[in-house]
């Protein structure tokens, strides 16, 4: 009698060892999807692989020991290609066999892609390998299989909510490239061919002859502040056109006790390149200005 009561309770370890190593390996597989969508941060993939992993995508690469495995996961981080992606895994089938374990599941992946904002789809599965370390579950092997890669397109209603957004952050880094003297991000809002008027005698075309113009103009002020208020935009394909209206607080650079506030409107064209929208023309309508001392 004792016996079988050694036998049952052995039996019934035996299967909740298996079931907490199931769910182990469940946790091992979400971290990993949530370090892929850390923008494949090396520091977070790497432990999570034996040193003598192997890590493959079908078509992509292949990366033997952990080492190789965190040098992929960095250059895909550097590459900038990838700036969001959901890596969604479900239909687990894990087997257990000691300290070693197989698993398959399917998988969803949503990603963007720069530049110009393009929306990825990949359908695929996953075949993998565990071992059990002084660590825990461990990858041993990891094999993606791409069965689907391919761009998709949002519903017409999503996609002019993003264009719209996507135009209001032009203007939000325009301002920020002004008031941080930040030259390079100013210069990523314009087409190279934009025309610029009414901000002095005669129009300015080219973005690098107008970026050299701002940069020289700002010279004269210190501190500034570009406040915009809500935008107003048309969109037609990939051409907008768009209304802000901004309070420009100046520091005069020789006099720092002074200010000078401008009150304008921005009147501007933006058309879409590669997926990106970057202003094509540009009007400034003053509305008033004002100057305080002390």
């Amino acid at each position: 009698m004792a016996q079988g009561n050694t036998n049952t309770d052995q039996g019934l370890a035996a299967r909740i060892q298996r079931l907490e190593d199931i769910e182990a390996i469940k946790v091992l597989k979400a971290d990993y999807c949530a370090a892929c969508d850390a923008d494949h941060d090396p520091a977070l993939v790497g432990p999570l692989f034996t040193d003598d992993a192997v890590w493959e995508a079908a078509g992509i690469t292949r990366a033997e020991g952990r080492p190789a495995i965190e040098q992929y996961m960095q250059a895909v981080r550097d590459g900038g290609g990838l700036v969001r992606s959901a890596h969604n895994v479900f239909n687990p089938r894990i087997e257990v066999d000691g300290d070693t374990a197989t698993g398959h599941w399917r998988l969803l992946m949503l990603a963007t892609r720069e530049p110009g904002d393009v929306y990825l789809r990949i359908i695929g599965s996953y075949r993998e390998r565990y071992r059990r370390t002084a660590q825990g579950w461990r990858f041993a092997e990891l094999f993606c299989d791409v069965e689907e890669n391919a761009p998709y397109q949002m519903a017409a209603e999503h996609q002019a909510e993003a264009d719209r957004q996507a135009l209001q952050d032009v203007m939000l880094n325009y301002a920020a490239g002004v008031d941080e003297r930040d030259m390079a991000r100013y210069a990523d809002c314009f087409a190279e061919d934009v025309e610029v008027v009414d901000f002095g005698p005669e129009p300015i075309r080219g973005r690098e002859a107008w970026v050299r113009y701002v940069d020289q103009a700002l010279k004269a002020y210190g501190p500034t502040q570009h406040m915009l208020g809500p935008q107003w935009a048309r969109i037609e394909g990939d051409h907008a056109q768009t209304r802000s209206d901004v309070q420009a607080l100046h520091y005069l650079a020789d006099k720092p006790d002074t200010t000078l506030t401008l009150w304008a409107t921005y009147e501007t064209e933006m058309r879409r390149e590669n997926g990106r929208w970057l202003i094509s023309r540009h009007r400034l309508v003053p509305r008033g200005t004002r100057t305080q001392h002390g």
